[in-house]
């Protein structure tokens, strides 16, 4: 149970990201468009917390610890790499904006 606020937070952030991406009228300029960002990346978490519900059950019945305790860290391994892939596409966004800011225009109300 104490691992699972960290997918939580990262499904806010790129939640957040695609928000952003919307708000400022540049799709083009995200590598993933707008609307997967956020399943593909809260799938990546569904299946990571599916490792650790994995292992730590293995953990709990005898005979399975020892390839429990293996499965666990697969879970890590999949956060960082899901979130990994997540900060080298808001990167690539981020460079893409700042070499053609004037492209896009952010929407004034009111």
């Amino acid at each position: 149970l104490y691992q699972l606020p960290p997918p939580l937070y990262a499904a806010t952030i790129y939640m957040t990201y695609e928000r952003i991406v919307t708000f400022v009228n540049a799709p083009d300029a995200s590598v993933i468009g707008p609307g997967r960002v956020t399943k593909i990346f809260v799938t990546g978490d569904v299946i990571s917390f599916l490792f650790q519900a994995a292992g730590e059950v293995m953990i709990a019945q005898a005979g399975h610890q020892v390839f429990g305790q293996r499965v666990v860290p697969t879970d890590l391994f999949c956060r960082l790499l899901f979130f990994g892939f997540f900060l080298i596409i808001a990167i690539i966004y981020n460079r893409r904006m700042g070499k053609d800011s004037m492209r896009y225009s952010i929407p004034k109300y009111g």
